[in-house]
């Protein structure tokens, strides 16, 4: 007798349980960025004078400058 009462409660438990619709948790939606367009680097104007300095500290020190240049490169 109490197992049919234990059944006859789970049978109707079960009835029951499934009429309730579980609502879902929607997620936010995120916004898609745009990408951002790669811009090509424009090399610097020089003047003749900046030029002239540049090319002799590159024939005295050449190390320094390539140092320099991949300081730079690694910064950007």
């Amino acid at each position: 007798m109490i197992a049919f009462a234990l059944v006859l409660a789970l049978i109707i438990w079960l009835i029951f349980r499934q009429n309730k619709t579980r609502t879902k948790k929607h997620k936010p939606k995120l916004k898609k960025v745009p990408q951002r367009k790669i811009e090509k680097l424009k090399p610097a104007t020089l003047t003749d004078e900046e030029r002239k300095k540049a090319t002799e500290l590159l024939k005295k020190k050449p190390v320094v400058v390539s140092m320099v240049v991949k300081q730079w490169l690694r910064d950007q």
